[in-house]
């Protein structure tokens, strides 16, 4: 039974990805920081996503605003973050955790 293709959701369609191993978070290729890393539509990543592969979001400085992640593994943190900050895209981790995604304008 083959894996489905992981999706990118709507909400992150300006962030920037790079390849990942599959089933890992080790990343692909060596650069990914600075040239090894793809909007969501390039062929390169939708190729490797669709042959299995895997994808991070790339946090950092790109079309004029921070893109912040914050990875909240702590149920308390995940509680303030919730609580002090506004709304903002969400998923849960396979580890029960949360990922907040934020675009804080310059």
């Amino acid at each position: 039974m083959t894996e489905p293709t992981p999706k990118i959701p709507e909400q992150l369609r300006d962030w920037r990805f790079i390849r990942l191993k599959p089933r890992t978070k080790e990343p692909l290729e060596n650069d990914w920081a600075t040239t090894a890393n793809y909007d969501y539509d390039d062929p390169r990543l939708q190729e490797h996503l669709a042959n299995g592969g895997n994808y991070g979001v790339l946090g950092g400085v790109y079309k004029n605003a921070d893109h912040v992640i914050l990875d909240c593994d702590d149920p308390y943190l995940e509680k303030l973050v919730r609580e002090k900050l506004p709304n903002t895209f969400t998923v849960r981790t396979p580890s029960g955790g949360a990922h907040f995604y934020f675009l804080v304008k310059k």
